[in-house]
């Protein structure tokens, strides 16, 4: 007789215990998959971009130490003559068209030209960090100048007009390495080919190059400027390009 009430009872709290496990299902199998694509994505490519950004400001930061206890000085100014004792007329111009390519003009254009391409493709988040990127840079590049204070070299007579701002890190470098890393990365994850890709960021990294190269051999930076530049730029553009493939990630997992 006693079995009888606890069945009883036991059958009518079957609809309310199917109840709290169909609800709990429900949360398990929505919640569960996200929470790991988050930890995925968060600890996989913040992680990744932390060890990146990381490993290169403490080479920046070790550069800068060095540029101040003026232990790079000789090292500086023994490039910069053995490359202005190689220098002709035909290199001269060559290098000031080339050093063209890290300007703010060149850099706004380009913009210009990426952002039409990535709002005809939809990229909208993409289209706001790149612009996020290089307002970046021209802050980088400021405080860290009037940081450090370096004066412009005097190796040689400067083949182009001397910059009246300080030197250290190179702002041309630092611009052209942000924006074309920048470009290539936001237009190269749009391309379908493997090869276009490949030449996309080739391409990329010979201009920043060759830009960095630029400084010097004009004489307006010495070439610990240059690499500082390239170490502030890659820094920066990893941050960047990180947050775009985490915002991508998350939205997908929504």
């Amino acid at each position: 007789m006693s079995s009888k009430p606890g069945s009883r009872l036991g059958t009518e709290d079957l609809p309310a215990e199917n109840a709290v496990r169909s609800l709990v299902r429900r949360i398990h199998s929505w919640g569960v998959p996200r929470a790991q694509a988050l930890y995925t994505v968060a600890g996989l490519w913040l992680g990744l971009a932390f060890v990146l950004a990381f490993v290169t400001f403490l080479v920046f930061v070790a550069v800068a130490q060095q540029m101040s206890a003026g232990t790079l000085n000789d090292w500086d100014i023994a490039i910069m003559r053995w490359m202005n004792g190689h220098s002709t007329p035909g290199l001269d111009g060559l290098a000031r068209q080339v050093t063209q390519l890290g300007s703010w003009i060149v850099m706004a254009v380009m913009a210009l030209l990426v952002s039409a391409f990535l709002w005809i493709h939809g990229e909208r988040r993409a289209l706001a960090l790149l612009w996020i990127g290089l307002a970046g840079v021209y802050l980088l590049d400021h405080s860290l100048k009037d940081f450090f204070g370096r004066a412009r070299p005097d190796v040689f007579e400067p083949l182009t007009p001397r910059p009246s701002s300080y030197s250290f890190p190179s702002g041309h470098t630092l611009n052209a390495t942000v924006g074309y890393t920048l470009f290539a990365f936001l237009v190269a994850r749009l391309e379908s080919s493997r090869a276009l890709r490949a030449a996309t960021f080739t391409i990329a990294g010979i201009l920043i190059v060759l830009v960095a190269l630029s400084r010097v051999y004009l004489g307006v930076h010495h070439p610990s400027d240059v690499l500082a530049g390239m170490l502030v730029g890659f820094t920066w553009a990893m941050a960047c390009v990180f947050a775009v493939y985490v915002l991508r990630d998350l939205r997908a997992t929504r």
